[in-house]
């Protein structure tokens, strides 16, 4: 069997490139200008390096057929609108590879240039601070990640995660994890992720397949005026249609999971449809003794985008993203056991409408659900103690967004939102003995929130002295629980002093409303302040073909800091993270700040070689209720990314990823309080005033592509912690010792799949 399967396997290596030589696909899009979406014709689309090239027409609509399979860049370049590049452009057997593309006009200081550089990167004059963009490809191909959009986020500057290896609970610039806000496609989703924790926006791994994804934005600091509610960052997700011409599939197995992707035309090309689902196995490799992570883990996962257009003005997006799973007989330590169960669900349909050649607006209906079961079982007295929470979270948002757009790329942006929010918990207590051994009687309570939030927003853009280009924007947020008005400036621009150099600076007023269950578990906290953060940035940005460098200082001011006098020497969202912790007597007396400088260095695949540089030092701390000043318990002091891939051809292509963080502040334990009462007691009189240990990470990847007539193949290896570097990432009270053990990271994991279209 053996000697058949090396045949076999010796038989597709020397068949694919023979196979590829005969295989070809098609190019094929739409180019319009990026400030009204009206289509332009006459732009010259060439593949570098090859003499494949053509026009688009009148339509804005270009085509490039029997192109040979493989990796490309395409260039697209008019008069008036400047020359942009787009790389990582795959071209598949008899499959269609759809590019929207848009230009801008071009900005009056790069007019009066004699020679203009093409650019690999389109500049975003609106958001000039703190945001990065990335294409699927980049997403696919980064190691460590898997493609889960919220691992590959943590290759940006400023972005670490909150314990182990397992979460995706971002800290951006030393914020918490429940101050990132997640769009996909127009419509705001609660949380974008399998097993999702509380008191975060953050799980374990994406609840959507990455190979829905057209483009990734990120936001990291005093982003525009139409986010609000979200304190640190902002992800804006774009989802890609499914193909128009023709019905495509897909097939992916890796290690943890099985997945499937259809699309295909509908009504006659004038619109599309796209599904993909995927299911995990991770119970079966923990019955083979391959992981060791419980008993029981189980996610599925169903994403279905429709798209059609009524008219070359008129379009509207329907998206469901459907997702569930559970985590049970989970061994927390101390002879407690977790089970857990979730469903979550966003369903929206947008309406893009198009009312003049400079004018436009997306107008949005959702709803989504969050729903999870908790419960936990340890022994009190010999005798099981058992307590369970049922939350469901809903969340209903019809949102507006208009565009209007002037000559020299000056614009007025505005909108307006209405959001239902409400929270139903019902908590249940068995009846159990206690430590004295009399009965306690079983307990049951009901706890509800409910909330009506309305906001608006303006913002203009304006070129200023030819080579000033700045953002001037006012939000507005109302929440009836609170019965409190917010207005919230945003600012933010860039002076070129050339088309390669630029100085960028951002500022803005940030609000975000208390946790749904602290008013549900104790209304009366709706008396309490709405936590304000204003985001002050600096910096530079040079950009000289397929080359970026960013280098910026940031800081955050924090006010209305929630804090609980019962545990005055931590903030309320650090102890609410992933637990029911329902305080009694919130305050809003705390205090912060973060600041740090952050280096970004970006080399797109130009020729084989791309790469990402992106190095941050930072500082996080608050005011206790006591007055004390601490360390934050999100700060990250230095985070060190160094990222490199290589594509000698185009059928391998392997990538490496080193990453360094260092050791996040924590509360030492009190061994002698520990052994004296046989239970964990932490000395919070130094809180966070010791560190957990710095670490490092290498991740490897590699991938080989098979290219056959009609279809294609690509075997993939990804290997975490390549180094198996265990380092300790939270320290418990072990009772069978008697002291202080450390949980380390995950060790070495070699992730290894394919991925099959046809």
């Amino acid at each position: 069997m053996r000697k058949s399967f090396m045949l076999v396997f010796v038989a597709v290596v020397l068949a694919g490139p023979l196979a590829a030589s005969q295989s070809s696909g098609t190019i094929q899009g739409k180019v319009s200008e990026e400030l009204g979406s009206r289509p332009i014709g006459g732009v010259l689309v060439r593949l570098l390096d090859t003499e494949w090239s053509t026009h688009s027409d009148e339509a804005g609509e270009f085509r490039l057929l029997k192109v040979p399979v493989g990796n490309y860049r395409v260039n697209f370049s008019c008069s008036g609108f400047g020359t942009i590049t787009k790389t990582d452009i795959i071209v598949r057997p008899d499959r269609i590879t759809f590019l929207d593309v848009k230009m801008r006009e071009d900005l009056p200081w790069l007019k009066e240039a004699v020679t203009v550089e093409e650019s690999y990167f389109q500049k975003d004059i609106e958001v000039p601070t703190s945001s990065h963009t990335m294409s699927a490809e980049e997403v696919r191909r980064l190691p460590g990640t898997a493609g889960f959009v919220e691992r590959v986020i943590t290759a940006l500057p400023g972005v670490a995660v909150h314990g182990s290896d397992e979460n995706a609970d971002l800290l951006v610039r030393g914020g918490s994890p429940d101050e990132n806000g997640f769009f996909i496609d127009q419509f705001e989703v609660p949380n974008v992720n399998h097993l999702p924790r509380l008191g975060s926006s953050g799980g374990v791994f994406s609840a959507f397949n990455p190979d829905l994804l057209q483009n990734v934005e990120f936001y990291s600091g005093a982003f525009s005026a139409d986010f609000g509610d979200r304190l640190s960052s902002i992800t804006n997700i774009s989802f890609r249609e499914g193909n128009r011409n023709e019905l495509d599939g897909e097939l992916d197995l890796n290690l943890f999971m099985g997945g499937m992707v259809m699309e295909g035309p509908i009504f006659k090309g004038k619109g599309s449809w796209l599904m993909a689902g995927r299911k995990s196995y991770v119970k079966l490799l923990n019955d083979m003794h391959i992981l060791d992570i419980g008993n029981t883990l189980d996610t599925k996962d169903l994403q279905v985008k429709v798209a059609h257009d009524f008219s070359a003005k008129h379009k509207i997006n329907i998206l469901n993203l459907l997702a569930g799973g559970s985590f049970r007989d989970f061994y927390l330590g101390d002879d407690i056991t977790e089970d857990n169960a979730y469903s979550q669900n966003t369903l929206g349909i947008n309406w893009k409408a198009i009312w003049a050649d400079h004018f436009f607006s997306n107008t949005s209906l959702s709803y989504s659900f969050l729903n999870r079961t908790d419960s936990e079982a340890y022994p009190v007295n010999g005798r099981d103690f058992h307590w369970q929470v049922k939350d469901l979270a809903q969340y209903f948002s019809l949102r507006n967004a208009n565009h209007l757009f002037f000559a020299n790329n000056n614009k007025l942006e505005f909108g307006i939102q209405a959001k239902r929010e409400q929270d139903d918990i019902h908590s249940y207590q068995h009846q159990y003995y206690d430590e004295k051994g009399d009965l306690v009687p079983a307990w049951e309570r009901d706890f509800d929130y409910r909330t009506t939030k309305s906001s608006g927003y303006a913002s203009l853009g304006l070129n200023l002295f030819r080579r000033l280009y700045a953002t001037i924007g006012l939000r507005g947020d109302y929440s009836s629980a609170h019965d409190v008005f917010h207005l919230s400036p945003r600012l933010s621009g860039s002076f070129h002093l050339s088309d390669k150099l630029s100085i960028t600076g951002g500022y803005g007023i940030f609000y975000q409303t208390i946790p749904m269950r602290f008013m549900a578990f104790y209304p009366k906290h709706v008396a309490l302040k709405d936590v304000r953060a204003g985001h002050y940035t600096l910096g530079i940005e040079y950009i000289a073909g397929g080359t970026k460098l960013t280098l910026e200082a940031f800081e955050k001011q924090y006010k209305n800091l929630l804090v609980d006098p019962e545990n005055p020497q931590y903030l309320a969202n650090e102890l609410a993270i992933d637990t029911y912790y329902s305080p009694r007597f919130l305050t809003n007396a705390g205090r912060g700040f973060a600041r740090g400088i952050e280096l970004l260095v970006q080399k797109k695949l130009v020729t084989r070689l791309h790469g990402l540089v992106s190095v941050t030092i930072a500082k996080s701390r608050y005011k206790d209720f006591n007055g004390i000043w601490r360390n934050s318990g999100f700060e990250t002091p230095f985070i060190v990314n160094l990222i490199a891939g290589y594509k000698p051809n185009r059928l391998w292509e392997v990538g490496v990823r080193w990453t360094a963080v260092g050791g996040r502040p924590t509360t030492p334990i009190d061994e002698y309080r520990s052994r004296l009462y046989g239970g964990i007691i932490y000395d919070v009189a130094r809180a966070n005033a010791i560190r957990y240990p710095s670490y490092s990470k290498l991740n490897l990847r590699g991938e080989r592509r098979f290219y056959f007539k009609k279809s294609n193949l690509v075997f993939y290896l990804d290997v975490w912690n390549a180094l198996d570097n265990r380092v300790i990432y939270e320290y418990e009270w072990d009772k069978s010792v008697q002291d202080v053990v450390g949980r380390t990271h995950l060790p070495i994991m070699p992730i290894f799949g394919f991925k099959f279209e046809f």
